[in-house]
């Protein structure tokens, strides 16, 4: 019986049992000598590779157990994973490029042959009907399609403006023809021309074609324009999707899916397909377009039912002829009735002599192409006007079939065998990370939340900054191919530059007004453009003293035009206009940033109670209000910080009461302006002193603002409202604090930049602070709170005087731009923002300084509130990493390194440290 038991105990683990689970051996020989042939088949030299099973403690991926790889085959093995992994996405998504790439071109070939037919029935319909006087005017006619072919190929002005000058044009072509007994001269041609165009409309020389023309044309060809961009765009996407690099954590999830096997000497284990889906899913799922790639099709498939119905880019390319002929029958058949609406306007013509009169053309030349008989002989329906159908149909039927793509992918690339287990073979061991067995976690898919992908971490399962922009990218195309399915061009209303953009900038860097913020943009533009700085030695340009040009490191006078010219100016200054066009040319872009003053008191009082000798005799800011004089001394060291301090920064003389020590002189930006007499008002020009009173824009309602204070004398109204016409005269655009992602917007409008060049964190923000928002909204105020802010607003009135002005230039620039174009460009603003920061922070936002270990990141830290700053997530491609270094890099830091940059050491030598003064 002994001999039986030990005999069975012998036998038992031959027998087959249920498979191992998760991370447990199953009876699978491990061995280096196949994974030497395998890797020696792909060009390793066998000297590297380890014969035999060696310790594996020094993997960093695969497990650290007995292993056929050395340090350096793991690190080579990862980049060839990565590399078929990406080729594999690419390969198996190539072919919606290729289908995008397919319809883009002939929708575009569809389109550009129509117009070119519409170009050529006009030519022969007219050269039948007018002869030889068509033939005169052909430019006129072939400049019309040019225009139209620039627009549709994006590089044209809108449509507006190429028909209001073609109909323009042809009138003063076809005018003299109906009265060749007079001389028409240009000013009178003007005159004509004018009055056809004239708000009331009452001319209408054409008649409604004109009109109807524009309507027609407009929508077919911001249709057409925005399909075939919306193609082109998607094709662009997709590819650049395709060949996503991968994020660290994916890296290193296909290492250990595909890799591994053959550090640990299985290399025919085929990866479990649970794995493989896990690993595709958190790793294409970040990287591809969904939930945006839904909304694309369903706007493309929209706008192609438009173009092929109610805005028919084929009928609207045929009426071009058909209504230019209408527009010339009206004109002939209403001639006695508008030439004597011109003539009483414009004045009688001058006759011609008998032998300068010009012969009228052959009657029965003119009677053809005025005849309806001509306007109706020619209906051309062109071989691609045929075929437009039939491409709308085949398009609906390919992006039917790729709808799903971005979800279907990860199976497609799992269903290759080198990356996963055959569907066949479901039952057998197979590789799940760890060692050979069933892989048992649950496959998350797309809909899953990423937290639950068991072989990815949040981080490596998000989306970096390339595939945000790409996704942002296609919705902003989506955007744009809706609004041109209702007959909308958002070309003409988006923030989009169309013109160069502005990179000579002078900036005022107003004290704690969210200046910082506005100098990081500028610091990371340049920086990114490589422009030339104009810096301080060391961090200001000599403050509080007025700004000279030999402050600037590197600025030489008699250079002899040798110099490297300078682009940005934007370091703390107190305003010098002569002295800043020593350095910086005059056809600069000038701006600056106001705040209100009760905001600017409070954060200047905890940020300069040290250094301000009034501030710091007072015990609080509320004692301080209450009775300045008892605190203030005009001339005392640090006490321009205690009153008025953004007129003192913008370089503006005091009144005589109000003068310091320090005097100052007032210049233009002409070098040599008229001064203003003693007692004198502002020039005729300059607006009502009293409107400096009005009310302003707040964020509550946009439209009104508490008045100034009582003490702000209307007496001296003409020299606060001189010192204003000047600034208006010298800065093109002041930004506002509490209104900061509205005066981006307008910033970037006005320098010609796109949105993501004034996307940006803020910087030098105190704990409990903030920048932006309105204190000038009272409503949520205690009553000792509305006390102060209105004592803060008369002790700084000439403060107050500026905003209030800048205040309002700023919300009459709004209604320029058109307030829901500006609502919808900054809610893009801070969607971007919101975008980057949580994808380059750690909590996605700024933090206390005693969570900045890293001396880069860490702000100047200066008065009783603690400034904030930010702390970048590990894991970021070394693009990703770069672009958010430039973000997060506070303003001394910044300056340094493009002073590092400009002005390059020669030699290394030890630098004393020094104070750094207070930003």
């Amino acid at each position: 019986m002994y001999a039986l038991r030990s005999l069975l105990l012998l036998l038992l683990p031959l027998c087959p049992g249920p498979g191992p689970g998760p991370g447990i051996e199953a009876k699978i020989t491990r061995s280096c000598t196949e994974t030497r042939q395998i890797l020696g088949a792909r060009g390793y030299s066998l000297s590297v590779l380890p014969p035999a099973l060696i310790s594996g403690e020094h993997l960093r991926i695969c497990p650290q157990e007995y292993t056929c790889c050395s340090s350096e085959i793991e690190q080579r093995l990862t980049w060839e994973t990565e590399a078929t992994f990406r080729g594999l996405v690419e390969e198996n998504g190539s072919f919606l490029v290729h289908t995008l790439a397919a319809r883009h071109r002939k929708f575009d070939e569809v389109f550009r042959e129509m117009l070119s037919s519409a170009e050529h029935s006009l030519s022969t319909l007219s050269h039948r009907s007018f002869g030889r006087l068509y033939a005169q005017h052909t430019p006129l006619f072939s400049g019309l399609f040019s225009r139209l072919r620039d627009y549709y190929e994006r590089s044209g002005e809108g449509l507006d403006d190429a028909l209001v000058d073609f109909w323009a044009q042809l009138l003063e072509k076809m005018f003299p023809l109906l009265h060749p007994q007079y001389i028409f001269s240009p000013d009178y041609l003007f005159c004509l021309t004018r009055l056809a165009s004239s708000a009331d409309d009452s001319l209408k020389p054409f008649g409604d074609s004109p009109r109807r023309l524009r309507l027609q044309i407009t929508r077919a060809l911001v249709a057409a324009r925005a399909f075939v961009q919306g193609l082109e765009t998607g094709r662009n996407v997709v590819s650049e999707t395709l060949k996503m690099p991968l994020s660290e954590g994916c890296k290193r999830a296909v290492m250990r899916l595909t890799g591994c096997p053959l550090c640990r000497g299985v290399p025919s284990l085929p990866p479990c397909r649970g794995f493989c889906l896990n690993v595709a899913y958190g790793c294409i799922g970040s990287q591809g377009l969904d939930p945006d790639w839904g909304p694309y099709l369903d706007g493309l498939l929209f706008l192609a039912d438009k173009i092929q119905g109610p805005f028919s880019f084929e009928l609207a390319a045929q009426s071009i002829g058909v209504k230019i002929s209408e527009g010339l029958m009206h004109l002939q058949e209403n001639s006695v009735g508008v030439s004597a609406q011109v003539f009483q306007e414009c004045g009688s013509p001058q006759p011609a002599r008998a032998r300068a009169r010009r012969a009228p053309a052959p009657r029965e030349e003119v009677g053809r192409f005025w005849s309806a008989a001509a306007a109706e002989e020619e209906r051309p329906t062109t071989a691609a006007g045929a075929s437009l159908p039939r491409l709308v149909w085949e398009l609906r039927e390919r992006l039917g079939r790729v709808r799903g793509i971005w979800a279907g992918l990860p199976q497609t690339v799992c269903g290759d065998p080198r990356v996963a287990a055959d569907l066949s073979q479901e039952a057998a061991p197979c590789w799940t990370g760890a060692g050979p067995g069933r892989y048992l976690s649950p496959v998350v898919g797309f809909q899953a939340g990423k937290l639950d992908n068991p072989e990815l971490d949040a981080e490596a399962s998000s989306p970096d900054l390339q595939t945000r922009r790409r996704r942002l990218q296609l919705r902003a195309t989506t955007t744009r191919m809706k609004a041109a399915a209702l007959g909308r061009d958002l070309e003409l209303e988006d923030w989009v530059p169309s013109c160069p953009p502005r990179q000579r900038l002078v900036f005022l860097k107003t004290h704690k007004s969210g200046s910082s913020s506005v100098l990081s943009l500028l610091h990371r533009y340049g920086d990114r453009h490589g422009l030339r700085f104009a810096l301080p030695a060391r961090y200001q340009f000599g403050y509080p003293r007025l700004f000279q040009a030999s402050r600037v490191k590197g600025y030489r006078p008699q250079s002899g035009g040798t110099q490297p010219p300078f682009h940005i100016l934007c370091h703390h200054m107190r305003f010098n206009l002569k002295e800043v066009l020593q350095v910086m040319p005059s056809d600069s872009f000038f701006f600056s940033i106001v705040r209100d003053p009760a905001a600017l008191a409070r954060s200047a009082f905890s940020y300069y109670k040290s250094t301000s000798s009034a501030f710091r005799k007072a015990p609080s800011l509320a004692a301080f209000l209450a009775n300045p004089r008892a605190f203030y001394r005009p001339g005392a060291r640090g006490d321009h910080y205690a009153r008025n301090l953004l007129w003192f920064d913008f370089g503006l003389p005091f009144p005589p009461e109000m003068r310091t020590k320090r005097g100052n002189s007032r210049v233009s930006r002409d070098p040599n302006p008229p001064q203003l007499p003693s007692g004198a008002g502002p020039p005729a020009h300059t607006l009502d002193p009293n409107a400096l009173f009005h009310p302003v824009p707040t964020v509550a309602d946009g439209h009104s603002q508490m008045s100034s204070p009582a003490s702000l004398d209307l007496g001296s109204s003409s020299f606060i409202q001189w010192n204003l016409a000047w600034l208006d005269s010298v800065f093109d655009l002041v930004l506002v604090a509490e209104y900061f992602d509205e005066s981006l917007v307008l910033l970037a409008d006005a320098l010609c930049w796109g949105l993501d060049d004034v996307v940006g964190f803020m910087h030098n923000a105190q704990a409990g602070g903030g920048q932006g928002g309105s204190t000038t909204d009272d409503g949520g105020l205690t009553t000792e709170d509305r006390q102060l802010t209105a004592r803060a607003r008369s002790w700084n009135n000439l403060d107050w005087a500026l905003y209030v002005h800048f205040n309002r230039s700023l919300w009459a620039r709004i209604k320029q731009y058109g307030q829901s174009r500006l609502d919808s460009a900054v809610a893009e603003l801070r969607a971007r923002r919101e975008a980057l920061a949580k994808h380059c922070l750690v909590g996605g936002e700024a933090l206390d300084p005693k969570y900045i270990t890293d001396r880069r990141f860490r702000p100047f830290q200066f008065g009783s509130g603690k400034v904030l700053g930010y702390v970048l997530r590990s894991g970021l491609s070394l693009q990703d990493q770069e672009e958010c270094e430039r973000l997060a890099t506070p303003e001394l830091q910044y300056k340094d390194k493009l002073d590092a940059k400009q002005f390059p050491p020669t030699v290394s030598l030890p630098l004393k440290t020094s104070r750094r003064p207070s930003p």
